[in-house]
């Protein structure tokens, strides 16, 4: 809550809980030459409740008062009949689970957790507060003072971690304390907390997962992935063309681990959909498919390995060819000068590759029948 008083003269000012004994704050507030009056904001942390504000002046004097209240959410809401100032009114909290509270000037507040193993446990502290200090204790079972820790702020806030060593399984206590150093609305949580020994295991990849690294705690059993390996990749086949009695041969060389082929044979060099068929030879024993052709068109051929479970490699390079009987224009002159079963360079700039003497013979019966 924001208390702002102005008065014309000096004022002294208290205010008190519900009883009108209990005395929360108070102060004597002095004339402001630079305002010409007393002017004063008093910043307080309340839980919900009555109060009662007094003001006192030994002059003459008149005053203004005004209030603003600003709540913090706290996950264990407090008033005078229910609070978690004692040991006895702890607020159960767990691991690994955020809490918003609010310690008011000469305020506690106090929690209760559970450790089932011996381990050493982190708090995460994240504070708004008032003055430049915070101040928390960890309180064995019984209530006694085990340890304490403490915090100075950067304008007016604090962002650290706790660390309390060597806890036995039983039940602990943390207790937040506020005071003129440091009090106003925070937020924490509870964890593990170990100095890991880390070791590293890799999984390796396959065709369809990636592979990785991973760093496992030997005290804790914490991990996390240091670097993923990337998926096995099937080689890209090398392939040539031939032609075998008015047929298109297409020969590529085997990849290891591959379950099959995918060839795409076509009229189009971007291989469209209206102009390319697509056959599949499954295993990786055969490294020959034969595809039914016409003459005088040109063709495009590409193929990729394929694994079992649709993972497929990128395309080979495409090769094309002209049909046999634009060929067989350049292949005639050659009958005279060449040998059986040596082979020769196509005479076309198509790059068909190379050819047997054979072969061209049939293709030149072939022609002529």
């Amino acid at each position: 809550m924001k208390l702002n008083i102005s008065a014309t003269d000096q004022i002294d000012y208290s205010l008190y809980k519900a009883d009108g004994k209990s005395k929360v704050s108070g102060t004597t507030l002095y004339y402001s030459s630079n305002f010409g009056r007393v002017q004063e904001t008093i910043e307080l942390e309340l839980r919900g409740g009555v109060y009662y504000l007094q003001l006192r002046s030994l002059h003459d004097s008149s005053y203004q008062v005004s209030t603003s209240l600003l709540t913090h959410n706290e996950s264990f809401p407090e008033s005078d009949a229910n609070n978690n100032d004692y040991v006895d009114t702890a607020s159960p909290i767990t691991f690994d689970t955020l809490y918003y509270g609010s310690v008011g000037l000469e305020e506690s507040d106090f929690y209760s957790f559970t450790v089932a193993n011996k381990t050493d446990i982190n708090i995460n502290l994240d504070y708004y507060t008032t003055m430049n200090n915070i101040k928390v204790s960890l309180l064995d079972k019984y209530g006694k003072e085990i340890n304490c820790k403490s915090a100075d702020a950067t304008n007016g806030h604090i962002a650290t971690d706790f660390v309390f060593e060597g806890l036995e399984p039983s039940q602990y206590y943390l207790k937040f304390v506020g005071s003129w150093y440091g009090y106003g609305p925070y937020a924490f949580s509870v964890s593990a907390y170990c100095n890991h020994d880390f070791i590293r295991t890799s999984k390796d990849a396959t065709y369809f997962k990636k592979g990785y690294y991973k760093d496992t705690c030997k005290k804790c059993g914490y991990s996390y992935i240091v670097d993923y390996i990337q998926k096995k990749k099937l080689s890209i086949p090398g392939m040539y063309l031939s032609i075998d009695n008015k047929k298109l041969a297409v020969h590529w060389y085997t990849v290891s681990n591959a379950s099959g082929y995918e060839i795409k044979c076509s009229t189009s060099k971007k291989f469209s959909k209206s102009k390319t068929k697509t056959f599949t030879v499954k295993g990786n024993s055969k490294n020959t498919k034969k595809i039914k052709i016409k003459s005088k068109k040109r063709y495009y051929v590409r193929v990729r390995a394929y694994k079992t479970g649709m993972v497929y490699l990128i395309w080979s390079t495409s090769s094309f060819l002209t049909t046999i009987l634009f060929l067989i224009r350049y292949s005639a002159h050659l009958m005279c000068c060449i040998k059986p079963d040596v082979k020769y360079s196509s005479p076309s700039k198509s790059a068909i590759g190379w050819y047997l003497i054979n072969d061209l013979i049939k293709m030149k019966m072939n022609i002529t029948v």
